[in-house]
Order: structure tokens, then C-alpha cells, then sequence
């Protein structure tokens, strides 16, 4: 018993030794998934439809806009099936007419998007290949230090992100989008008035917390993990 008792201990010490052990293939694996859940974290924000109603309640947009809460929900989720669906050509918005420039912009937003999603899927078609052939769900418990230090960064760097998040998105539309055709005249496409910067504000935080959600939830599987072994 005694033996078993050492043999199991030292077994112990050497898997936890291996947490900071630097590893290629582990650290090319922790990147795609880390990608895989800021792509999901992606896909969870552009739907957040809920998100935009409470926007559209909370700062009376339907009131100050003369538009009902319906059409403007409606008009949403056509920008959301325009920019996600490779089929879907025409994006007829009710009650607003777009510019050649603003449809240009919600062009382009289509195909960074599309290519967010295709990354995604073949991100999904890896992970699904990796736990069943290489089972990378048991492996979770080495990646706890490389949890808890991109946890800290990606919430230290998203706070500071949220404090001014006018200016960095403006910036990331300069950065992202090459053209000028993002910066809508709210005369000539009312559209952007019903689009305030406290919905996508929100919508950031949403993918924030999504993306921090799936990493913590990793964490807990690596803690249970090891848990489970030294007992």
C-alpha cells in the first residue's frame, strides 16, 4: 500500500511539473483554442439581439426617432442575416433607404464577418478532431498558468478598452476598414442614428464576458482535473 501510496504521489508530481514546462504543441493548441472561443464570443455579440432591444428601450430610440420598436428590431436582424449569410445579397431595411457608401460599409462588414465565421467553423471541425482523436479535454489541466495570466491581460486590457471605447472604435474602423465609408452623414443615412455607440459599446462587453466566460470555465475543468488526481 505504501508503495502505491509513493508510486501515485510522484505520478502527481511530475503531471504538475508539467504545467510550466514549455511545450510548442501545447502552446499551438492553447492559441487555436483561444481563437475557437473568441470566434464563438464573436458570433454570441453580433446576435445579441436582446442587447439592442434593451438599447432601443433604454434610450427611447423608437420615441426620439419616430420609428416603432418593431421595425427597428426587425431592421436588425436583417443587418444581422445580411452580414453573417453568404446567400443573402439585399439587405431591405424598412422605413430607411442606405447610400451607395453605407451599403458599400455593411458590404465589407459582411465579408470580414463571413470570414470570422469560416475561421470559426474550421477551427470547430479541429476541435472536434482533437478531442476525439488526441482527447485535448483530458490535457486541461496544463493549461492552468496560461489561463490565469490571459484572463488577467484580456480583463486588464478590456477595461481600459471600455473606459474609452468611442475613440478605440473609431480607431478599429480606421484600422479594419480602409475606406471612408463608414463614416455615416446621419442626413443622408438616418440608419446610424438608431445604431448608437451604447449598443456596441455593450455588445464588446458581451463578447468580453463570453470570451472570459469559456476561458474560466476551462480553468474550473483544469482545477477539477487535478483535484481529482491527487485525491
Amino acid at each position: 500500500m505504501k508503495f502505491i501510496k509513493k508510486t501515485s504521489n510522484q505520478h502527481m508530481k511530475s503531471r504538475v511539473s508539467m504545467i510550466g514546462k514549455f511545450d510548442w504543441r501545447l502552446m499551438m493548441g492553447y492559441c487555436l483554442l483561444l481563437s475557437w472561443f473568441f470566434g464563438f464570443a464573436i458570433i454570441v455579440g453580433i446576435n445579441s439581439g436582446c442587447l439592442y432591444h434593451l438599447c432601443v428601450l433604454g434610450l427611447h430610440l423608437n420615441q426620439q426617432f419616430h420609428v416603432s420598436t418593431r421595425v427597428l428590431m426587425d431592421n436588425f436582424h436583417q443587418m444581422v442575416t445580411y452580414i453573417q449569410f453568404p446567400w443573402k445579397n439585399q439587405m431591405n431595411l424598412h422605413f430607411y433607404r442606405l447610400s451607395p457608401a453605407a451599403q458599400s460599409h455593411f458590404y465589407d462588414v459582411k465579408q470580414l464577418v463571413e470570414k470570422i465565421e469560416l475561421v470559426f467553423l474550421l477551427l470547430s471541425s479541429w476541435l472536434a478532431w482533437a478531442c476525439f482523436k488526441q482527447k485535448i479535454y483530458r490535457q486541461i489541466w496544463r493549461l492552468e498558468s496560461l489561463l490565469d495570466v490571459t484572463m488577467i491581460v484580456i480583463g486588464v486590457i478590456s477595461f481600459f478598452l471600455l473606459l474609452d471605447f468611442q475613440d478605440c472604435f473609431i480607431y478599429f474602423h480606421r484600422l479594419i476598414f480602409q475606406r471612408q465609408t463608414w463614416i455615416f452623414n446621419p442626413q443622408i443615412d438616418p440608419i446610424i442614428n438608431v445604431l448608437p455607440d451604447q449598443y456596441f459599446g455593450a455588445a464588446f462587453a458581451l463578447v468580453v464576458v463570453t470570451f472570459l466566460g469559456g476561458l474560466l470555465s476551462l480553468r474550473l475543468v483544469g482545477y477539477y482535473q487535478l483535484k481529482k488526481t491527487s485525491s
